[in-house]
């Protein structure tokens, strides 16, 4: 009689944990549960269900990054949220950002921020969150929404080439 086998196979799909649009505030704790970094999206209250959506993804995306990155991140998403104040009034919810409306950003960015690092640092942040909500909640999304992939190409062109050291200066 051979041995009897445990059955590992799961009956019914775990539900996921990635949370549901809610809460403004972003809280992010370190190993001993003491608060190390907040931020408050409910300064973008005007679009509650924008910033609350927003605010999920930066929860879910940034829970691990060091608090320079996350403070970038949520610095990028209020020149999304400045950038909705001059353009559309009606954008209220994810659902509603389609391929046009994220050009557009582009070119708002384009005429506001100056230098082409600067421009794709502020994308690619705003992308960060966009990517984790088309990835991990699609239902949040509109279907035409489509990300450049990139909209500021060559951003170092312009950057003068360090000189080269002299053969003196080369150790051997």
């Amino acid at each position: 009689m051979g041995r009897h086998r445990k059955d590992y196979r799961v009956t019914t799909r775990p539900e996921p944990l990635v949370g549901a649009p809610g809460s403004l505030t972003v809280n992010f704790l370190d190993e001993r549960g003491e608060l190390t970094k907040s931020f408050d999206f409910s300064l973008y209250a005007s679009r509650p269900v924008l910033a609350a959506e927003l605010a999920l993804a930066f929860r879910q995306h940034h829970a691990a990054n060091v608090a320079a990155t996350s403070a970038g991140a949520f610095r990028s998403a209020g020149m999304w949220f400045l950038f909705l104040d001059g353009y559309d009034t009606d954008i209220v919810a994810m659902r509603q950002v389609d391929g046009e409306v994220v050009r557009a950003f582009i070119a708002w960015l384009d005429h506001n921020l100056s230098g082409k690092g600067n421009r794709y640092s502020a994308w690619s942040r705003l992308k960060q969150l966009f990517v984790w909500l088309l990835r991990n909640r699609p239902e949040l999304t509109h279907p035409g929404l489509d990300l450049p992939f990139n909209p500021f190409p060559r951003k170092n062109a312009e950057t003068q080439p360090r000189e080269a050291l002299e053969r003196s200066e080369i150790g051997n």
